[in-house]
């Protein structure tokens, strides 16, 4: 649904500025923006609106983000709609120009929730997963009782082992060592990666058989990059 075919590619090259960072014969990163004029009387006062930015090496990023620098005297302000919590500290001085004041902290940046995910069918994204556990070693036995009041096919208890970042699936009579339930809402993001499961542990939305587990779930599940999409819709 999301696949960026060429037609996509070209409505982006024709309805913005685009420029790469190529490495050889191959592209190592885009950004894609536009000036956007503040005033009607003022031609001379711009702001830079960066509707894409990917890069896959430090050197794509750091020769566009100079690029974006050189234009220090051309614009105000440069608009960038991320969802990298940890962008603002690549700044000399993330504050946005808000000049709002939360206790002793500066306004650096507005923030919403991103895109709801939700897995349709446990069973199925589970065995999807196989080898995508990779930051315990040791081995562990889990039943997820899941709680799914839309779609009550979800609602049942699923028996996995965790082994050296291998998932498997085990028979529904299987002994584990840790007992979880949780609602389909707060496994999907935990799944995907949007939320830690300590998070989720001391904010009671998850009840657990075995609080000592509680660490090796929370390392379990962190994939240290969130999924991000760039949909408009």
């Amino acid at each position: 649904m999301i696949y960026r075919n060429e037609n996509t590619i070209k409505r982006l090259i024709n309805t913005k500025t685009v420029i790469a960072y190529i490495d050889g014969k191959e592209i190592q990163g885009y950004l894609a923006f536009q000036f956007d004029k503040l005033t009607k009387d003022n031609f001379l006062r711009h702001d830079i609106t960066i509707d894409e930015f990917f890069y896959c090496s430090k050197e794509a990023f750091r020769e566009l983000s100079a690029f974006l620098h050189s234009q220090s005297d051309q614009v105000e302000h440069i608009i960038y709609n991320t969802q990298d919590n940890e962008f603002h500290h690549l700044l000399a001085d993330p504050r946005n120009g808000g000049n709002h004041l939360f206790l002793t902290a500066q306004e650096c940046n507005l923030q919403g929730v991103g895109i709801m995910y939700r897995v349709l069918n446990v069973e199925k994204f589970l065995a999807s997963l196989k080898s995508n556990f990779l930051n315990i070693s040791n081995h562990i036995t889990v039943s997820f009782k899941i709680n799914d009041s839309f779609l009550t096919k979800n609602e049942k208890e699923y028996h996995v082992q965790f082994e050296k970042g291998f998932l498997e699936s085990l028979p529904e009579d299987s002994k584990t060592d840790v007992q979880i339930e949780i609602d389909i809402a707060d496994f999907s993001s935990l799944i995907m990666g949007t939320v830690n499961f300590s998070t989720l542990y001391y904010s009671e939305l998850v009840k657990i058989s075995q609080p000592k587990f509680i660490s090796t779930l929370d390392a379990l599940f962190r994939n240290g990059i969130s999924p991000i999409t760039i949909e408009q819709f």
